[in-house]
């Protein structure tokens, strides 16, 4: 019915599967996430006259592709560090998206003192802010490229915590209540720090899955170097009482 062939000629290898992962986070859930936080915010302030705080995430995201090691020889440590620097990339790249189309937005040049302290005399204060963000973000996605390429890193200011790209947006949003424009507050800029709120600088959290004699074995050889004996030896209950004491 859809005149596409049903199998795969060629078998996706674990990073195609990190992509296809990836694209649900642009496709979907990027603009689901907001979507549903409005109406959960709607519906707590009906019910309980307080909206869902900007830093609260009710939900959060995790994935295993490009981490599970369980059962799967062709995912090695380069693919799991290939995977974690994808995800970063496609986080910079969504937030220079949104952060492009905010300074679209936000053309005011009325503001508040502190952000006229931190722009300076710039007529279009948080658009002038906004460029230093784009900037950074972009420097994160050539920095996250080079390291999925293998390429030379270039030396440069990178966001590695959700908490600093945050920042400039939480000011625009008390300069905007301040100067009377909630109303800009409330639209684009609050989806995005929901969004740095729910996805911080990489989408999800990855987990590293691994056959359980690998650790098993891991365990074994570290107690038999400090002279502990055999971890795999012992029975479940025994290795339990081990891993619980140390």
């Amino acid at each position: 019915a859809w005149q596409t062939d049903e199998i795969r000629r060629e078998r996706p290898t674990p990073l195609d599967e990190a992509r296809g992962g990836l694209v649900r986070f642009e496709q979907v859930l990027w603009d689901a996430v907001p979507a549903w936080l409005r109406q959960l915010d709607r519906a707590l302030l009906h019910h309980t006259n307080h909206g869902l705080p900007l830093h609260a995430v009710p939900i959060r995201f995790g994935s295993w592709m490009g981490g599970d090691r369980d059962g799967n020889p062709r995912v090695k440590p380069e693919t799991t560090e290939k995977a974690c620097w994808m995800a970063r990339w496609m986080a910079a790249d969504l937030y220079s998206r949104e952060i492009t189309h905010l300074r679209d937005d936000l053309s005011l040049n009325r503001c508040s003192e502190e952000l006229r302290v931190e722009v300076g005399a710039a007529w279009e204060p948080y658009r002038a802010l906004l460029r230093q963000v784009e900037v950074r973000l972009h420097h994160t996605r050539t920095v996250a490229e080079a390291w999925i390429n293998g390429d030379p890193v270039p030396d440069g200011e990178t966001y590695t915590d959700p908490l600093d790209l945050a920042a400039p947006l939480l000011l625009c949003d008390r300069s905007l209540r301040a100067c009377g424009d909630g109303t800009m507050a409330d639209g684009r800029l609050r989806d995005t720090l929901r969004r740095i709120a729910c996805f911080g600088l990489t989408l999800g959290s990855l987990d590293v899955r691994q056959e359980s004699t690998r650790h098993t074995e891991v365990v074994d050889a570290i107690t038999r170097y400090l002279g502990l004996g055999s971890y795999a030896g012992g029975s479940d209950a025994e290795k339990v009482g081990f891993l619980v004491r140390e």
